[in-house]
């Protein structure tokens, strides 16, 4: 049912950039297949949508409605209208284009991930200098199914306090040789203190830690710390 109803509801842009995130992540047990490349029409998808046409495993239209409705829940509404990379949005301390929005979180030093009021990831900033690899996959995703099974209770006791209001931030650390990461997690709330989900930001504080001293005058490393792609964890 999965595959045929994949082919069914999903584009070919979609199948192309999930085969690009699953060879970011990478794979375990089984070699890399091939990325997934559009060439004209796709023979395989339409060979399985005539197959499904007949009275064996044939996916009726109100249950491709029941499914359409149920990805609205999580993910919005399929084929929504789209906003321009020009169009101006007011972004309550100034107006940006959708693209400058995008370059801007590309761009920022710090790794951010949000969380919303409903426990699903809904975005995360695809910075190159990334202290872990993500992968789109995960948007609409509820947040416990993207972490361990060792730590989903940590997760789970976070959202907690900050939806009662009990607690608002947790801070974790990684301290090894030669690295540091730091790690925040900030209860969303509204204007009316209102929780609506949690902002996780990830920074590596390797460079920050071995300054001393003051630098008031302008000076040109040679080494650039932010988006340094060249570093190994």
């Amino acid at each position: 049912v999965l595959l045929p109803t994949s082919f069914k509801l999903l584009s070919d842009e979609e199948f192309v950039r999930m085969s690009k995130n699953d060879h970011e992540i990478g794979y375990a047990i089984i070699n890399a297949p091939g990325l997934y490349v559009v060439t004209g029409i796709n023979d395989s998808a339409a060979q399985l949508n005539t197959n499904n046409s007949g009275q064996n495993g044939a996916v009726s239209n109100e249950f491709l409605n029941d499914l359409a409705g149920l990805l609205s829940k999580y993910v919005g509404p399929v084929g929504g209208a789209q906003v321009g990379k020009d169009t101006v949005l007011d972004v309550a301390t100034g107006k940006l284009t959708l693209e400058q929005i995008n370059l801007l979180f590309r761009h920022l030093p710090v790794d951010l991930s949000y969380v919303d009021e409903n426990e699903l990831v809904k975005f995360y900033s695809d910075t190159p200098h990334r202290i872990f690899p993500r992968s789109a996959n995960v948007i609409g995703r509820e947040v416990k199914n993207c972490h361990p099974a060792k730590s989903v209770h940590v997760v789970e006791e976070i959202v907690e306090k900050f939806r009662s209001g009990e607690q608002s931030q947790a801070e974790f650390w990684i301290n090894k040789p030669g690295l540091f990461i730091y790690v925040i997690y900030t209860a969303v709330r509204d204007e009316n203190g209102k929780f609506r989900g949690v902002l996780e930001m990830m920074q590596d504080c390797t460079h920050i830690r071995e300054l001393e001293g003051s630098r008031t005058l302008l000076t040109w490393d040679k080494t650039d710390f932010v988006g340094d792609n060249q570093r190994i964890y």
